[in-house]
């Protein structure tokens, strides 16, 4: 009794000793058999805190006074149950083993407690265990998405005459991806007439999933679909794990909306300036509805783009206008049109406005530079370099297309390396056999605008051959012309000697040379008038 009692001692101490959360320890017991009991020297923690689907590690000492081998069985409290044997254990020996747990499903993140039942055989009838609390927090499981509904007819408050199908569009997700309860409930003047359930299978989480319905309506009145969906069973199936949407339909004699006469076009006459590249254009209508039904305007600007469409809010008695923009950048003739609705079969009006888009841009300019060997002409099998300059004011690509005019290849650019609105094309021919050519030149940017964007050169050449040098022996006639041509020179300056010594006679006799030819023209006088009988 003694050593029991002092074993005994051992083990509330061991216990006493071993302690979970603050304020907490470990619940103990044993049952006595032949020999000393084992002892917990180390128990879990009072409480242990874990999550759903995680491993926990559970860590206990042991020993026994008897060196005993110890069965040591795990009682999880969720149904499960481990065992293990340790060696001899008059030793101080650790056991270390882990658990999984798993708390039932729609949960709300709060714990689910468990009691873990530790105990310890040393197969002489000695039985000791250790009770401990673990707390597993259950997994959060989110409500399913409040389901979107619309109808077609669009709207959130449905008017439809009596006998229309309606198709009820209804769209959901769940976070966890949980298959899904669809309850519909119809209503009339707020007295429920009947009901549909509906399911669609789990999916990935967040998946929307679809469950659409069609219902006719025969009656006027006012009517009243409540959509509930649940992701959990019977008797989970409450908030927050129902939610619900509705949408209600008004049964009527519905009417057509109305419009303006016109569309209006601001400006009515767009011009696409050159400087901007593109011209804005407001297009408005006018409409209303009288049941305040939403309208929905599709508008075709008849230049190959996709529809525009429009939708207004609903409202009786309130003039909605329809405002659309428009850019272009190149001209046209435009049908643009707009058809009104207020998605009730036969409801539709349609408007049409005519534009015509007018440009200020301008076409390109030729500037053409070449050379002839001959001047006017070249000769045949020459090589005629051409430069030609184009200019456009936009700086537009250019497209060119030559024929030199003699059944050669048709050449083609597209002259896209604008400098300064400036691009220089350089190219050579040659004319193999004599005659006259036209050179043709066309280009254009490709744009209309201002003048005539096709434009054409034509210039004219000529091949020839050079003209035959002819020569001829000389005559006695050639030759007396060429001698008497060389005599000028000598004759000249036979003359300026005769004159030259004259002079210095003159002077010599002690008068000047113009004094001697005064002098000379006086005698002549006198001696012409003695020979008609003068004095």
């Amino acid at each position: 009794m003694i050593l029991f009692f002092s074993s005994a001692i051992v083990y509330l101490m061991g216990i006493g000793n071993t302690t979970g959360r603050q304020g907490s320890t470990e619940r103990a017991a044993f049952i006595m058999g032949t020999g000393n009991p084992p002892i917990f020297m180390l128990t879990p923690p009072d409480p242990q805190d874990g999550s759903s689907g995680v491993p926990i590690e559970f860590q206990i000492a042991v020993s026994d006074p008897d060196n005993d081998n110890l069965n040591v069985t795990w009682d999880w409290g969720d149904g499960s149950i481990d065992t293990n044997q340790t060696p001899p254990a008059q030793s101080f020996q650790f056991v270390i083993t882990e658990h999984t747990y798993y708390p039932g499903p729609y949960g709300d993140g709060s714990g689910q407690d468990y009691t873990l039942n530790i105990s310890l055989d040393d197969g002489n009838g000695n039985i000791v265990w250790s009770l401990s609390t673990v707390i597993i927090a259950r997994p959060y499981n989110y409500s399913p998405k409040s389901p979107q509904i619309t109808v077609d007819p669009m709207g959130s408050k449905i008017r439809v005459n009596p006998g229309d199908l309606v198709t009820i569009v209804a769209n959901s997700s769940d976070p966890e991806g949980d298959a899904l309860n669809w309850t519909y409930k119809f209503s009339e003047s707020g007295s429920q007439y009947d009901v549909m359930f509906n399911h669609t299978d789990a999916t990935a989480p967040g998946e929307v999933v679809w469950n659409n319905i069609s219902r006719t309506f025969s009656a006027i009145g006012i009517y009243t679909v409540v959509v509930n969906i649940s992701d959990a069973p019977f008797p989970y199936d409450l908030f927050p794990h129902n939610v619900s949407e509705d949408i209600e339909i008004n049964v009527v004699a519905n009417v057509a909306p109305m419009t303006g006469s016109l569309i209006f076009a601001d400006p009515s006459s767009p011009v696409v300036r050159s400087e901007v590249g593109y011209e804005l254009v407001n297009f408005t209508l006018q409409a209303a509805d009288d049941d305040g039904d939403d309208l929905i305007a599709t508008w075709d600007f008849d230049d190959g783009t996709p529809p525009v469409v429009q939708t207004s809010p609903g409202g009786t008695n309130r003039l909605r206008p329809f405002v659309v923009q428009r850019n272009y950048t190149d001209v046209g003739f435009y049908n643009v049109s707009v058809t009104v609705t207020d998605s009730v079969p036969g409801h539709e009006i349609s408007l049409t406005v005519f534009v015509q888009v007018n440009s200020t841009n301008r076409p390109p300019t030729l500037s053409l530079a070449y050379n002839l060997s001959a001047g006017s002409y070249a000769l045949s099998g020459e090589i005629i370099n051409f430069t030609l300059v184009f200019t456009d004011p936009e700086g537009n690509p250019v497209y060119v297309m030559v024929d030199f005019g003699d059944n050669s290849t048709i050449l083609d650019f597209f002259l896209t390396d604008m400098v300064e609105n400036k691009v220089t094309l350089k190219i050579n021919h040659s004319y193999a056999k004599l005659g006259n050519y036209t050179m043709v030149i066309w280009y254009t940017d490709n744009k209309t605008g201002l003048f005539d964007h096709q434009r054409q050169v034509n210039v004219s050449l000529e091949i020839d051959a050079p003209s035959a040098i002819v020569t001829h022996p000389w005559s006695w006639w050639d030759y007396t012309s060429l001698g008497l041509f060389c005599m000028i020179p000598v004759l000249v300056a036979v003359r300026f000697v005769q004159m030259s010594r004259r002079r210095k006679a003159i002077e010599e006799q002690g008068m000047t040379y113009d004094e001697w030819r005064l002098r000379k023209s006086v005698d002549e006088e006198l001696l012409s008038s003695k020979k008609e009988g003068g004095p």
